[in-house]
């Protein structure tokens, strides 16, 4: 055995499991590639505009639903080299191989060993691993959640091979500048490597990683400047207080919100994780620098993380601190988990990793049912928006609706419209910003979620329909159909009959007339 096989391995594992998964999905999804969440919809709608030479959801208007600065761009790259909605799954599938290229060595050098345990150990461990950190899962997000990952297995691994040499491999550099610029959580760990680099008095190449860092974020910063977008993405600002704090309000209030998401984080099983975690790291901070640079910039990302972050959501806002600390405590005690009894070996780490695969399991057990879901709910309401009725419409799912749709979709979320996350955050959504946000672009029908609009839509729309799903990954199951412009009763009538007849299975429209609401 070496550690060359073993990576192998743990590679084909992956693909196999990964490729059942996505037959799965695909058959519960009417034979078609349906990703779990709404989401990577909106990234591949900016994508579109950004091939267009704009940037948002709707062409030629600016927006920032993406919660990524170099993902979307990445997805422009796919749709134009003709990868259609497989190019999230490329991108995911891809950062993944590389991630276990790097982290397969590392856990073959940490936990393996040698004799009868190392045998059986190589042959669990992968499948483990695998389902303990949601990578089985995770791509058919469609987010960019794995590229996350692997920036952090990049800086993880990175900061122990720098540890164990001296020298700093290339690839804890790119790690560190991938991590911010994939998602806005990785900027904690980044600047924890940066400042890792002076304090062992590798100040030029901080100062480089520290330059070219500062070079793609003030690119970003003038782009989103030059159409007159905020400086952090509305998807962000609308999913973290803390963060919409930080930008719109006080110090204080955002003072105030840290303390309450970290409260929050403590009511959490991976927040408790996460803390307990950094019980484990912080004595390793200070046991000598062959260890210590990778504990302590792990304690940094999970702090960051408690303070900050979110959980959840398919298993996919935390997965990166989580791979980051199995792989600190992989790392750091290793030499004496190695030197005690063999038999330790064979059974906590099976156990500690089918442990943490309880919540990612579930995760990967609901996946199919996931796609089936977002297949009978939002996939047929973007085939409503764009083959049945296809007028100017507003939602609160912004995703699948606004890809490929060449019509103005108003998101009354605030994700793809700066104008309504502000009146939203200011005001509140209230019948009378519905009304003047959906009469100023021309709206003549909504599809949304009556629950999160409890008390706001205006009584002059008329209720004319409600389409009922499962619930997985939706917020609901039942979505109303909201005619705004009366004129468009009969042409409606007769649209929504038609596209009633032709749903899967698994999905219902119930109709009514106007004079009936």
């Amino acid at each position: 055995m070496s550690r060359t096989t073993f990576t192998i391995w743990f590679i084909a594992v992956y693909l196999t499991l990964t490729v059942f998964l996505l037959i799965l999905s695909m058959q519960a999804a009417g034979g078609q590639l349906i990703y779990t969440l709404d989401d990577p919809y909106i990234h591949l709608a900016v994508a579109e505009n950004i091939l267009l030479g704009g940037y948002g959801v709707n062409f030629p208007e600016t927006s920032s639903p993406s919660s990524s600065i170099l993902y979307p761009f990445l997805l422009s790259a796919t749709l134009l080299a003709g990868f259609g909605e497989w190019g999230p799954l490329a991108i995911s599938v891809a950062a993944n191989v590389l991630s276990l290229l790097y982290a397969g060595p590392l856990l073959f050098h940490c936990c393996i060993g040698t004799g009868p345990a190392a045998r059986f150990l190589f042959l669990v461990l992968p499948p483990l691993f695998l389902l303990a950190t949601n990578t089985i899962a995770l791509p058919m997000t469609g987010m960019e959640h794995p590229l996350h990952v692997l920036a952090v297995i990049l800086v993880v691994s990175g900061l122990v091979r720098l540890g164990k040499t001296g020298d700093a491999p290339v690839r804890l550099g790119v790690g560190a500048l991938l991590a911010p610029l994939v998602r806005f959580e990785g900027f904690a760990l980044s600047l924890a490597v940066i400042a890792a680099l002076f304090f062992i008095r590798k100040g030029r190449i901080a100062l480089v990683l520290a330059a070219l860092l500062c070079a793609a974020v003030a690119a970003y910063v003038m782009l989103m400047q030059s159409m007159g977008l905020p400086l952090i993405p509305s998807s962000v600002l609308v999913k973290s207080s803390v963060t919409a704090n930080a930008y719109d309000s006080s110090f204080s209030s955002t003072l105030i919100e840290t303390v309450r998401n970290t409260l929050s984080s403590m009511n959490s099983r991976w927040g408790v994780v996460f803390a307990l975690g950094c019980a484990l790291l912080i004595p390793i901070c200070f046991a000598g620098v062959q260890t210590s640079l990778a504990a302590a910039c792990t304690v940094v990302m999970l702090a960051a993380h408690i303070s900050f972050g979110r959980y959840g959501w398919f298993g996919r806002y935390e997965v990166y601190a989580h791979v980051g600390l199995l792989l600190a405590i992989a790392s750091c005690y290793a030499p004496a988990f190695l030197a005690g009894p063999k038999s330790r070996r064979v059974l906590l780490i099976p156990l500690l990793l089918l442990v943490m695969a309880t919540p990612y399991l579930q995760t990967t057990m609901r996946t199919p049912a996931a796609s089936r879901n977002v297949y009978q709910q939002q996939y047929q309401m973007h085939r409503f928006a764009t083959e049945f009725f296809p007028e100017v419409v507003a939602v609160n799912d912004l995703g699948w609706v606004s890809y490929r749709n060449d019509l103005f979709v108003l998101d009354l979320w605030g994700l793809g419209s700066e104008e309504a996350r502000q009146a939203a955050s200011q005001d509140g959504r209230t019948a009378e910003f519905m009304r003047d946000m959906t009469a100023k672009n021309g709206v003549k029908y909504a599809m949304i979620y009556d629950k999160w609009f409890a008390g706001q839509v205006p009584r002059e729309w008329c209720r004319i329909a409600e389409l009922r799903t499962s619930r997985v990954t939706a917020a609901f199951g039942e979505v109303a159909f909201y005619l705004i412009d009366r004129d468009l009763e009969t042409n409606m009538g007769a649209a929504l009959t038609a596209f009633g007849g032709s749903l899967p299975e698994g999905a219902h429209l119930s109709i009514q007339g106007c004079d009936d609401a």
